[in-house]
């Protein structure tokens, strides 16, 4: 569902358009929760770059972006890399949205489980 409504926005909206890039995003995710992480890393990387064309890099859903493409490196074994996104999107968070936004949180628990 999530590849055919992604061609539908990409055709109709754009590829930069940001419902185009929520579905992206989704569809990166649903890879990942399936387990393919071949199709899941390059979507949720174009995502984020994306992202951070159109929205800049401290934008919320950029930040989200940068979360989620942290945990498909996790789940490919990549944990450096994984840890160095969720610090860069840690440190953005508390800068951009505060401490107590439920994003900062949901960030701070990702790497939590690195210690």
């Amino acid at each position: 569902m999530y590849e055919r409504t992604l061609r539908k926005h990409e055709r109709i909206l754009g590829s930069n358009h940001p419902d185009t890039l929520i579905t992206r995003s989704n569809l990166a995710l649903a890879y990942k929760m399936t387990g393919d992480l071949d199709r899941a890393f390059p979507l949720g990387e174009r995502t984020l770059t994306d992202y951070e064309q159109n929205l800049g890099s401290k934008h919320p859903a950029t930040l989200q972006a940068r979360s989620n493409l942290a945990t498909i490196y996790q789940a490919t074994g990549n944990l450096s890399r994984a840890r160095s996104l969720f610090e860069a999107a840690l440190a953005d968070c508390e800068r951009v949205l505060g401490d107590a936004h439920p994003l900062t949180q949901v960030v701070r628990a990702h790497l939590r489980s690195f210690r």
